[in-house]
């Protein structure tokens, strides 16, 4: 694969003010998601599964801030990744043992 060039403006987002901030929270027919650095909370919303296979979940998933948009979340141990825009990496997020 190819290197990738990174604006100084996305590392400084990446670096300070991306990771570690998002929890998305999952329940039996909805979801939310809260940004603890821009002190953002979807509220709850519904989602739809879509599919379940041996080596994902496809989900589907509406919110004002986005859209309407499928997932595909790939599960590993305690966490999942999903494939993210153009440079296909995987953003992770793994469960957390506290109530927030």
């Amino acid at each position: 694969m190819n290197s990738v060039e990174i604006t100084p403006q996305a590392k400084s987002l990446f670096e300070k003010k991306m990771f570690g901030q998002l929890v998305i929270e999952y329940k039996e027919n909805e979801f939310r998601w809260i940004n603890k650095h821009d002190n953002y909370d979807s509220g709850y919303l519904p989602y739809q599964v879509l599919e379940v296979n041996a080596n994902s979940i496809i989900i589907k998933q509406k919110m004002d801030l986005l859209g309407e948009f499928v997932t595909n979340i790939y599960p590993e141990g305690n966490c999942y990744y999903i494939i993210v825009s153009k440079f296909r990496f995987k953003e992770y997020y793994c469960r957390l043992n506290n109530d927030f």
